[in-house]
This record gives structure tokens, C-alpha cells and sequence, in this order.
């Protein structure tokens, strides 16, 4: 029974790995924690563990996040709560865990907060990002824009420069 139980989870383990594959190019998903596949609703789910959280590379794109799901049957992969980049330039040093984006710079943060600028600088061990160059925060009804924005994301402290309008 047991050799069963570990052939079976053996060849689940391939087949998640080769339809991960298949599906996405040269999509990597890597789950500290491990995952799970709902054989019902064809649906991944892929766990972080403590401060290690999932990270779904894809080309020169990373995604982190504490779940990720993927959906077979829609062919959509989801993080809750997840943060939207969009950007012309994207540059991830993952060994210095240090993001930088450029040029026509889009962020949401989640369903009523975005921020958009011309460069983006994230250190994500300090949870602090520079956001320069006709900067414009969104926050629910109002926004605010400047020339530079310092975020200390961790304190809820933003402090905006230059001729600075709300």
C-alpha cells in the first residue's frame, strides 16, 4: 500500500511538473511549503512557508506571493492579494531582493490603491520604494501627485516632494 501511495504521489509530482511546463514555456514555480492538486476542479495550489514565500518565474518576470493558485480549466493563475506591475522596463535582482522598474510605470496595490510613475525602486527587505517622476498615487476617491514619493510600506508613511497637488 505504501509503495502505492508514494508511486502515486511520484507520478502526480511529473505530471504537475511537465503540465506547469507545457503550459506556460518556461514557467518555474517553486512552493516552500509544497502544494496540492484538486483533481476535481482541475485547480494547483501552491503554499509559502513563513517568510519564504511561492515565486512564479516566467521569462524575466517574478511574481512572489503567500498562495498561488492555477487553475486548469480557465488557464488562470492567481495570488491573492496580489500586486499588478506594469512597466516597460523591469529589472529583479532576486539575490538582493531589489526591484526596479522604468518608464511609464504602473503599480496596483491592491483593489483601491495604484501608484504610477517613470521609475520605481523596491527594496523589498526594508519594505521601502522611491517612486520619481510625475508621480500619482490613487488611493479609493482621491489621489495625489508630485515629483517623488518615499514609501515606507511597513509604517503607512508616504512622504511626497516637489510642487506637490491633491
Amino acid at each position: 500500500m505504501i509503495k502505492k501511495f508514494w508511486g502515486f504521489i511520484l507520478l502526480l509530482g511529473l505530471l504537475l511538473n511537465l503540465s506547469i511546463g507545457w503550459a506556460a514555456g518556461e514557467l518555474t514555480i517553486i512552493a516552500p511549503r509544497g502544494g496540492h492538486f484538486d483533481l476535481q476542479h482541475k485547480v494547483m495550489k501552491y503554499y509559502a512557508d513563513g517568510s519564504r514565500l511561492v515565486e512564479a518565474r516566467w521569462k524575466e518576470s517574478l511574481i512572489t506571493g503567500r498562495e498561488l493558485s492555477d487553475n486548469r480549466k480557465t488557464k488562470k493563475r492567481a495570488i491573492p492579494s496580489a500586486r499588478i506591475l506594469k512597466a516597460f522596463e523591469l529589472t529583479v535582482d532576486v539575490t538582493q531582493n531589489h526591484l526596479t522598474a522604468s518608464q511609464k510605470v504602473t503599480l496596483y496595490y491592491d483593489v483601491s490603491t495604484f501608484a504610477k510613475c517613470n521609475l520605481l525602486d523596491w527594496e523589498r527587505l526594508a519594505n521601502f520604494m522611491k517612486l520619481t517622476g510625475q508621480v500619482m498615487i490613487g488611493y479609493q476617491d482621491w489621489i495625489i501627485k508630485g515629483n517623488q514619493i518615499d514609501a515606507h510600506l511597513d509604517k503607512g508613511l508616504f512622504i511626497v516632494y516637489g510642487p506637490v497637488e491633491a
